[in-house]
């Protein structure tokens, strides 16, 4: 992908599904926000998705810089503490 004179190129991705994973890049000008990125990726995104830069959450009004790798997150399905809690109860009944 050729690079436009004052622009920036940032790497998005996001999850349609569990288990799937898709990736682009966008070029984008300089001083682009996240809903900026998002707007030109063209998805039409649930309003309880996140945003993150490089794993940090980061709301839509985020400045990306050249290189970012911005990452749309669907909600949880299951608390991670939780979920934990839930395999050692299993891995504790197997034993028995």
């Amino acid at each position: 992908m050729g690079r436009v004179e004052n622009s920036i190129q940032v790497e998005l991705a996001w999850s349609p599904r569990a288990g799937e994973t898709r990736r682009t890049v966008l070029c984008l000008p300089q001083g682009a926000t996240i809903a900026d990125a998002i707007a030109r990726s063209g998805l039409a995104l649930p309003a309880d998705w996140v945003s993150a830069v490089w794993g940090r959450l980061r709301d839509a009004t985020h400045p990306l810089c050249d290189g970012d790798r911005l990452a749309l997150l669907r909600p949880l399905a299951v608390d991670p503490k939780e979920a934990r809690r839930r395999r050692e109860r299993g891995a504790r009944q197997r034993m028995k």
